[in-house]
């Protein structure tokens, strides 16, 4: 069964046993009983891939699923106490793709192209999403386009052959040779005899006397918003024949010139330019450089996966793997940009972990339209999802009752399940809690949480079992559907019609097939989803039913599973239970930290005092009011004075079983201090031992249990 936490121990190999571990019997059964029933009637092709040997003998696995913001990564961030590759924590969506966060001896990246391919590992099915899922999105820094030249750009409206705008290179390194004089441009590279110099054209095709242009060319400008030629400090005019010292533009050439936000030109060539997408050329301030000497490396293109999975040496993840998945968000633009489905996605995942744990924030009660979907995707899978209220401690007492009601119900309005699904409230991250009231009710909680996740892989094993007898009971309905509409087809003529006719009656078909082969309600796939994806075949060509392989399916459930399951009971009787150790478990499980230290039962372990003598002063008034004899109560007067505690009778047949250390059926005065002692715990919330711990037997009563205890063992 647990052929994955030791691979070497290797399995048994008893008489009568067709299998040598659990793994291998459920590997062998799927292969040989179930999977030529699902290639005859195209399974695969309605409901789930094929599984394969990884599939059987990979670790447990945790998918992790919510909304953004609510916490997923560093959730799994606290579980291991360490940063994994690709991780990204902020308060924006950060995680845009699925991280599957597994064990490795070197730290590293795997994208979805190589991770499919991997046969050691479950993921080879995720190939049918496509590249869409699989490959990399570039992601920019600013995005930036490709641009063309347009009339929106200040310079050159029409494209220079040797040059082209591309984000490498916004202007050439030399200079353009021709240009053309329009209202677009600021430069002409040709003389302009007769240009009038106003606000609405730069260059008019009217003479003014009081104003000309000069007919010189200017080898080289820079470029200022305000004026480029000025004779009387007016911002339209372009040209002047005197020298005014605010102007740029002269009549000799300047011959350098730097390379500032506010110049467009440089004297030198510029390799490598940078690309801002509001302009490629334009007479008013760029905040930033247009023109720099050096290359930018800040806008680089990144490569950003859908789907990755980060390695690293983690003792956590020796036992578990963690599926970390996008942030959902709200609204039908996030939807319809993912590239791919990501329901069907979710639904994959679902079927293949062992647990699935929706996150929510205490202040993100709200569940979206696509939260909605992607929780009605794990339909059939309810008994593997756990509920988190995260961030718990940011909200008081009675806020967080509010938050506690109105989360169930909302979520009683997508979970269609009757029994009440299972929340866990807390705060799951290495930070001090906001609000300290309700710390032990968090750590209880957390514990809680912890406890189950230990015990994933003690139940692998019984997970599979039982995710393989679903899929057989799943196929076993398919084929009947598949089967029954082949029957039901005309041999000639009809047949389109025939079809329309039986997606129609397709649910009174399902009444039909649960009568005729006494098949639960529960056991048959979504009407409206199988008719959209019956649409798309032939009925004519669907198989027939073939007896054979449904009688091999219900032998396989009569009588192999049941091997199975007492060799899982077999198996666990003869390894230690394996749990998930390391990480935040560590730091709960030893030390003087662990839940529930120097609390209840064990409080007063580490004193030399006992314990119950802080207020055994109290204790004693009461027992000297009970009229003891001889230094000791009877039964019955104890009982009086217990009762007043309103405990159970059971209850306090147990107090008084753990309080009687000599077994008289009497109590001396210790152990009527002991007794209420007990009581008061058990009224505080603490449950009792099945044996009185060592540190709260009664000084005098020590020695007697110590001789009580070797003069039974040398009996044995």
């Amino acid at each position: 069964m647990f052929s994955w936490v030791k691979q070497e121990q290797g399995g048994r190999n008893k008489d009568g046993e067709m299998y040598q571990t659990v793994t291998e019997g459920l590997q062998t059964l799927y292969t040989k009983k179930l999977l030529p029933l699902e290639e005859t009637y195209l399974f695969h092709d309605f409901h789930s891939p094929a599984l394969e040997a990884a599939d059987f003998q990979s670790k447990p696995m945790v998918l992790l699923v919510g909304q953004y913001s609510t916490g997923k990564t560093t959730f799994i961030r606290y579980l291991l106490e360490q940063d994994f590759p690709g991780m990204r924590i902020g308060p924006e969506p950060t995680t845009d793709g699925f991280i599957a966060v597994m064990h490795g001896e070197n730290e590293g990246i795997v994208p979805g192209n190589a991770l499919v391919v991997d046969p050691k590992k479950p993921f080879r099915k995720l190939n049918a999403f496509g590249n869409s899922f699989l490959n990399s999105t570039p992601v920019q820094q600013p995005p930036v386009p490709q641009h063309t030249c347009t009339p929106a750009n200040l310079y050159n409206s029409t494209p220079v052959p040797q040059h082209t705008c591309t984000p490498a290179h916004l202007y050439p390194s030399t200079p353009v040779p021709q240009q053309t004089c329009t209202t677009a441009h600021l430069y002409p590279s040709t003389p302009v005899p007769q240009h009038t110099c106003t606000p609405a054209n730069l260059y008019p095709s009217t003479p003014v006397p009081q104003q000309t242009c000069t007919t010189a060319t200017v080898p080289q400008h820079t470029c200022t918003p305000a004026h480029l030629y000025n004779s009387h400090l007016y911002p339209a005019h372009l040209y002047n024949s005197t020298p005014v010292p605010h102007h740029l533009c002269t009549s000799i050439p300047v011959q350098q010139h730097t390379c500032t936000p506010a110049h467009l030109y440089n004297s030198t060539p510029v390799p490598q330019h940078t690309c801002t997408p509001a302009h490629l050329y334009n007479s008013t301030p760029v905040p930033s450089t247009l023109y720099t000497s050096t290359p930018v490396h800040q806008h680089t293109c990144a490569p950003a996966y859908l789907f990755i999975c980060s390695q690293m040496p983690n003792q956590v993840l020796q036992s578990i793997s963690i599926i970390d998945t996008p942030g959902i968000l709200s609204g039908e633009k996030q939807r319809i940009s993912r590239g791919y489905d990501f329901a069907e996605v979710l639904r994959w995942f679902g079927e293949r972990v062992d647990r699935i744990i929706l996150l929510f924030d205490a202040h993100k009660l709200d569940i979206s339209d696509e939260f909605s979907e992607a929780i009605r995707a794990f339909k059939g899978q309810d008994d593997k999802i756990r509920v988190v209220l995260n961030k718990a401690d940011q909200v008081d007492t009675q806020q967080l009752m509010r938050v506690y009601g109105a989360l169930m119900w909302s979520l009683g309005k997508v979970i269609n399940t009757p029994e009440v699904v299972r929340v866990y409230l807390g705060s799951f991250w290495a930070k001090p809690l906001q609000n300290t009231e309700n710390r032990r009710l968090f750590e209880a909680e957390s514990q809680d949480l912890f406890r189950d996740i230990q015990s994933l892989p003690r139940n692998a094993a019984l997970r599979k079992l039982n995710d393989l007898i679903k899929r057989a009971r799943l196929a076993k309905v398919h084929a009947y559907i598949v089967s029954y509409l082949k029957k039901e087809m005309p041999s000639l003529f009809g047949r389109e019609k025939k079809k329309e006719e039986l997606l129609m009656r397709l649910p009174e078909i399902y009444t039909i097939l649960q009568r005729e082969h006494h098949i639960s309600p529960g056991d048959f796939p979504n009407v409206s989803k199988m008719q959209d994806m019956l649409q798309h075949y032939d009925f004519s060509k669907f198989p027939s039913l073939k007896m054979k392989l449904i009688e091999s399916v219900d032998k396989m459930l009569a009588t192999k599973i049941a091997v199975l399951m007492a060799m899982i009971r077999e198996e666990e009787s003869k390894l230690p239970p394996p749990m998930v150790s390391g990480g935040a478990f560590e730091g709960s499980q030893d030390g003087p930290f662990r839940h529930g230290y120097g609390e209840g039962i064990s409080a007063g372990a580490d004193i030399e005092d006992w314990i119950v003598s802080q207020d055994k002063h109290r204790y004693d008034e009461i027992f000297y009011t009970l009229m003891p004899v001889n230094g000791k109560i009877t039964g019955v007067n104890a009982k009086k004075e217990m009762s007043t505690s309103r405990l159970p009778n059971s209850v306090l047949g147990k107090i008084w079983k753990l309080a009687d250390c000599d077994c008289d059926g009497m109590l001396d005065e210790e152990e009527f201090a002991l007794a209420q002692y007990l009581i008061k715990i058990k009224l505080e919330g603490y449950e009792l031992p099945t044996e009185l711990p060592a540190h709260l037997v009664p000084p005098s009563h020590r020695k007697n249990r110590a001789a009580d205890t070797s003069y039974n063992h040398s009996e044995d």
